[in-house]
């Protein structure tokens, strides 16, 4: 039964918002049926489709309401635009977003443990790569953070599945490699817990120091 509403509702919801507010800003598209695709986004994605885009070809001024839907999707992400049947259309990276945070939940269904870090490994460094060249927000100091981010989750993935290798064969570490095994719980603990603990702190600590400063200043 969940298996089967994440085939139908979730997931392609993700596709329905990498692509729908393409159609929402060019007119072919209305405010109804977009938020009626939310809804149901398994038949509005099939029905976009056999339209084979060419509701694209009419392009029409954006209302208000279109215009702050479009803000709000887009968020800190640029337009990205793909040709599909001959056709330009722009990409939601929000979609594309929700696609990825999808498919890393999705690999908790897989039974085995070391299959399951497998594929997470391989969607975090697929989505470290895509994002390094693609550059999808549209402050460089975003691009960064996401890069980070994505970098520090492909290298959990990692610790966590050489750990599982040293525990599915039944190893223990001795003499170089338990070095090895104590860095990468060095490495795991600091991304998990002390590094967003400073960052946190630091948060603190400038927010604090910016409201004494406005207090002192008459």
């Amino acid at each position: 039964m969940v298996l089967t509403c994440c085939m139908t509702s979730v997931i392609p919801f993700g596709f329905y918002l990498c692509f729908a507010p393409s159609f929402l800003a060019d007119g072919a598209l209305s405010m109804n049926k977009f938020f009626f695709g939310c809804l149901f986004p398994l038949p509005m994605l099939l029905y976009k489709i056999t339209q084979k885009c060419e509701s694209t070809k009419r392009k029409r001024k954006q209302s208000d309401e279109v215009e702050l839907v479009m803000k709000l999707l887009q968020g800190p992400y640029r337009d990205l635009s793909i040709q599909i049947f001959y056709h330009n259309l722009n990409i939601c990276y929000s979609g594309v977003v929700l696609i990825r945070r999808l498919a890393l939940i999705l690999t908790y269904t897989v039974p085995l443990v070391l299959n399951r870090l497998i594929i997470m490994f391989i969607i975090s460094v697929i989505a470290l790569t895509v994002e390094s060249f693609l550059k999808p927000c549209k402050e460089r100091r975003s691009n960064i953070a996401c890069t980070v981010s994505n970098a520090a989750l492909a290298l959990v993935c990692m610790v966590n599945l050489i750990r599982a290798a040293f525990i599915g064969a039944e190893y223990i570490p001795t003499g170089p490699v338990e070095g090895l095994s104590n860095a990468l719980d060095l490495i795991e603990d600091s991304l998990l817990f002390w590094i967003p603990l400073c960052g946190i702190g630091l948060i603190i600590c400038v927010v604090a120091f910016r409201i004494g400063v406005n207090k002192c200043i008459p």
